[in-house]
């Protein structure tokens, strides 16, 4: 006795047979990041409301020969205390 088979396994599917994914942690630590953004973008906007939206100065840039020069010099005036110090002590 054979069974006969039955009509859906001779058709192709309507419609993709397929499992719905599921939310896992990965997606609610997504989540969780999205909703942080959107409420520091919230308070940032809120902080800037009360300045005019309005920045005073920048940042400083200081150059590297410039800094180089105030080093050596910064260097040369401790070193001289330290011997006038020294000296005073000693006697």
């Amino acid at each position: 006795m054979s069974t006969p088979i039955s009509p859906k396994f001779d058709e192709p599917p309507d419609e993709p047979r397929f499992r719905k994914p599921r939310a896992d942690v990965y997606t609610v630590l997504l989540v969780i990041s999205l909703l942080a953004i959107i409420l520091a973008t919230v308070l940032l906007w809120l902080v800037m409301q009360t300045y005019d939206y309005k920045i005073k100065g920048g940042p400083v840039a200081v150059s590297v020969e410039h800094s180089a020069v105030s080093n050596q010099q910064s260097a040369a005036n401790s070193q001289g205390s330290a011997v006038n110090a020294s000296r005073e002590f000693c006697g």
